[in-house]
């Protein structure tokens, strides 16, 4: 039917394109023909009419000529009867002419005639007159000449009449000529434009042509199975791939086994309204199929287009999997959590909840030193002990979702006891009171809890994961493994967060400043250098250390903040050598995050170099917290750094847990003893015991001694007497500007 009604299409097009070429065509030959006649009147007429009158014209002018020489040759001679001979002979030739002539031309040249025809009575009753008075007979003569040139002037203006319709008339045929081959040259651009479109209308016929064809083989080698049956389900058409699946199934002889059960009910009564489809997923044989169904208005058969889909739902299952799970982990993801809590919000009157984020800590240094195989595999060995945790779990039902790079949520339904949740979070900690073995390698891991109830924390999903993380950071900060959410933390998140914008700021516009706290031997008080601390001052007030650092560690900006203390403080050190001063050795603090970079040997380089420092002179202080990485990388770095000549300090010693097998394989020069033990050693034996057992320690690994905190002279004489080298503290000097430690170097 298609292809009927698309001939006729064509064969009406062909129709219309073949009678415009000969409207056209006939249009152009009446026009030609036309203007061609008009030529052939024009042309008739000057050779017929014109011409011929000129002729005549011309020989009546001849014969004028003639009757006035005959005049003078009559005077000449006074032969009487040879002049009335041939002027007789020359008037019956006038005559003749005349009547070759027009009217309008006659009445031109008759007034002449006869004025002339009077002249040669007179002059010949003259020349008879016995006296001849031939003053008169030349006064004729004059007038017969003036006749004459009467007769030239209207000859000449009728030979330029004749000319100029000749010269139109040649005018007018080439207008003709050239109207007939520009319309020759229209028309066949016309019919070659014409022939062109029938061309592309015949192509376009043509392809069409193959894709009926084509569409008409289309069941056939269609790999997907196509049947046509009737209303009651009978076959009238199998194609291959039909009958192939039908063969499989065992179930030939009935086709309509191959669709839905209650297909044939649901496109007949479909049916009975117009035109029916319907598409239905199903299984069969242990696979997944879909069915599409069309049946017209009418016809008493159906068609029915199959296709195993079951490779296609296997991967949209996996594509939806892969939306809502965590890809390394497996476990429900952050989409799939927020989700969920929007859920529970929305019904939480009825089924109250908590929410518990567990973030572990130092994974990022982990990653650093280690790689992210070893980062990755810890991920998933902690999601294994919390998922066996969760599942064994009685009390109420838990749900564990992965939350971000390091962290997990545990939802726990029907839960709304702070105490319960609270003893939830530490047996959630306690599960981590035993490293995790990845091979040969064994980690202890460091994590915080904090934990929200619904409606007090929060009374939408963003609030509750918000709060949430709220308190397991306040819980990081306050060394408090499981925070509960209280209203103030809120104020502390957005302290937090004012912290870190300001903290970016101060980089920026460059508003740290370095400050100096001297150290001096600890049996004479002679000054025996410094260690740079960073100072800042915000919105009017000064920020402890303690308060920014965590915040600038956290936020990733202590690696630009570490490099511009390192800078700031060995250019003035130069800056106070090129003036003569001594400054001596000088320390610098150095973070975890920055000292387990992969290029931070570079760094230190590159700023020996650029501020000149002289490398013996600077020490970097690292604290023990160092010592719980990868120990073989870390060793290795401080092998790079004491080939640059850079002296090693161990900060806080005594407060981690490093191992002490390592640090005999460390290349450090200096052990700091922390000033919590310092600071109370003279009351607090226990804390007098611990910095005894570090001074014995460092003289067996011959490492010089630092004591931090000391505030009076008891303990100046205390370490003293333990042979402590260096002190630093209160007692003696407090951090100092730029300025006042120069003054104190001019001193020395």
């Amino acid at each position: 039917m298609t292809t009927s009604k698309s001939d006729r299409n064509l064969f009406n097009r062909l129709l219309a394109a073949f009678s415009i070429i000969l409207v056209g065509g006939l249009l152009i030959i009446s026009s030609v023909n036309q203007t061609g006649n008009k030529v052939a009147h024009n042309m008739d007429m000057l050779v017929t009419h014109q011409l011929p009158q000129l002729d005549a014209i011309h020989a009546l002018q001849t014969n004028i000529k003639k009757l006035e020489l005959e005049l003078y040759r009559y005077y000449e001679t006074t032969d009487r009867q040879e002049y009335q001979t041939v002027w007789n002979q020359y008037q019956s030739e006038m005559t003749q002419f005349l009547t070759k002539l027009d009217d309008s031309f006659v009445s031109i040249f008759m007034g002449n005639l006869t004025r002339l025809d009077t002249i040669a009575n007179q002059f010949d009753q003259e020349m008879n007159y016995a006296s001849t008075d031939w003053e008169l007979l030349r006064a004729y003569l004059v007038e017969a000449r003036q006749i004459s040139k009467q007769f030239d002037v209207i000859v000449k203006q009728e030979d330029q009449n004749i000319a100029k319709a000749f010269k139109s008339y040649v005018g007018d045929t080439e207008d003709v000529i050239s109207t007939m081959v520009s319309a020759q040259i229209i028309f066949s651009v016309f019919i070659l434009v014409i022939l062109l479109i029938v061309a592309i209308l015949f192509k376009k016929q043509l392809k069409q042509h193959a894709v009926h064809q084509e569409l008409a083989l289309y069941p056939e080698q269609n790999p997907h199975p196509i049947l046509k049956l009737d209303t009651e389900g009978n076959a009238l058409y199998l194609n291959p791939a039909a009958i192939s699946l039908a063969t499989s199934l065992n179930c030939i002889s009935t086709p309509l086994k191959l669709l839905p059960a209650t297909i044939l009910t649901d496109i007949n009564r479909q049916s009975d309204q117009g035109s029916s489809y319907k598409s239905a997923e199903y299984p069969l044989a242990q696979q997944l199929f879909s069915a599409q169904v069309h049946r017209n208005q009418g016809e008493d058969y159906f068609y029915a287009y199959l296709e195993d889909i079951t490779d296609r739902a296997e991967a949209e299952k996996e594509l939806v999997h892969r939306s809502t799970h965590d890809l390394l982990t497996q476990l429900p993801n952050r989409r799939q959590l927020e989700d969920t809590l929007k859920l529970k919000t929305e019904h939480a009157i009825k089924n109250p909840f908590a929410v518990l984020l567990f973030n572990v800590s130092r994974l990022e240094l982990i990653n650093a030193s280690l790689g992210h195989e070893i980062s990755d595999q810890l991920l998933i060995a902690i999601s294994h002990r919390l998922q066996a945790y969760v599942v064994q779990y009685s009390a109420h039902d838990l749900q564990l979702y992965a939350f971000e790079s390091r962290g997990w949520v545990i939802v726990c339904d029907h839960c709304d006891q702070q105490a319960e949740v609270t003893a939830l979070g530490h047996e959630l900690m306690a599960l981590f009171s035993t490293p995790i073995s990845l091979g040969k390698a064994e980690f202890n891991i460091s994590a915080n809890i904090g934990i929200t109830l619904y409606p007090e924390g929060g009374k939408t999903s963003q609030d509750l994961l918000r709060n949430t993380d709220a308190a397991m950071r306040q819980g990081f900060r306050d060394s408090q493994a499981v925070r509960l959410y209280t209203q103030d933390l809120t104020e502390q998140a957005s302290h937090w967060l004012r912290l870190e914008q300001g903290l970016k700021q101060a980089l920026t516009n460059n508003d740290f400043l370095v400050y100096i706290q001297p150290k001096v031997h600890a049996n004479n008080g002679h000054f025996a250098g410094g260690e740079a601390l960073i100072r800042w001052q915000f919105e009017g007030q000064w920020i402890s250390p303690a308060e920014f650092i965590p915040v600038a560690e956290e936020s990733g900006l202590i690696h630009a903040i570490g490099e511009w203390v390192l800078n700031t403080a060995c250019q003035q050190w130069v800056d106070w050598s090129k003036e003569g001063l001594k400054p001596k050795r000088l320390a610098v603090n150095v973070s975890v995050q920055q000292f387990v970079q992969d290029d931070f040997i570079d760094i230190i380089k590159q700023s020996l170099q650029s501020t000149g420092m002289v490398a013996t002179e600077l020490e970097l202080e690292i604290t023990e917290e160092v010592a719980s990485q990868d120990p073989e990388k870390i060793i290795h770095t401080m092998k790079g750094l004491k080939e640059l000549g850079v002296r090693l300090a161990i900060d806080d010693f005594g407060t981690g847990y490093s191992s002490l097998a390592y640090l005999r394989r460390f290349p450090v020069d200096t052990l700091k003893i922390d000033r919590a033990f310092v600071g109370t050693m003279e009351v607090n034996e226990n804390n007098a015991a611990i910095v005894r057992m570090i001074m014995s320690l460092a003289k067996e690994l011959k490492l010089e001694v630092v004591a931090e905190g000391v505030e009076n002279k008891q303990q100046q004489l205390l370490l003293a007497h333990l042979d402590c080298d260096l002190i630093q503290g209160f007692y003696f000097h407090k951090p100092m500007d730029f300025a006042a430690y120069g003054e104190l170097l001019a001193q020395q």
